[in-house]
């Protein structure tokens, strides 16, 4: 039994992952793993199901991968996973559009949060990244799409300035006002 879905997004360096796993460790829950035919950036890297085209494909046609998009900057697909128990997912708009059509259909409650951070903040976190070789202002530049999820989510979470701890503690809010745990 699928108890609830929770959806979280933003823009790179807004904070996602971090908070993603802090929650699942928090609630005791696994981490839902997006499909992807990309390399991995790095050996122990974490989020994503790593798989060829082939493998992807036949996932899709098998309505095992809910939605899936292509991109264009590294020539590579992703997509998730239809849901099979509680837990948290990250994806791109359409993803959202798919998992709250996929809840709905199957009576799972669905909580979609934006992490909402300011531009300076997410440079700064950006400059300190490691795992990847794209310059902090391409990132911002190709991530300004993301804005549409704050149309899109249940809640517009402020994450500027807040520790990981008071973000889970605003989110674990947020989802008891809404009956959703």
């Amino acid at each position: 039994m699928i108890d609830y879905i929770l959806h979280i997004n933003g823009r790179g360096g807004s904070g996602k992952s971090t908070l993603v796993n802090a929650l699942n460790e928090k609630l005791g829950l696994e981490r839902t793993n997006n499909f992807t035919t990309r390399k991995p950036r790095y050996e122990w890297e974490l989020g994503y199901a790593f798989v060829g085209e082939d493998e992807f494909h036949t996932r899709f046609k098998n309505n095992e991968i809910i939605e899936c998009y292509f991109r264009k900057s590294n020539s590579a697909f992703y997509g998730i996973p239809a849901p099979s128990k509680t837990g948290i997912i990250q994806c791109e708009i359409m993803g959202l559009i798919a998992l709250r059509k996929w809840c709905f259909q199957n009576n799972v409650k669905f909580l979609s949060i934006y992490l909402d951070v300011s531009r300076e903040t997410l440079l700064e976190r950006l400059k300190n990244r490691w795992d990847t070789n794209e310059t902090p202002e391409w990132r911002l530049q190709e991530d300004e799409y993301y804005e549409i999820f704050k149309n899109c989510s249940d809640i517009v979470y402020d994450y500027n300035n807040k520790t990981v701890e008071q973000g889970i503690d605003g989110i674990l809010t947020e989802m008891k006002e809404r009956n959703i745990i």
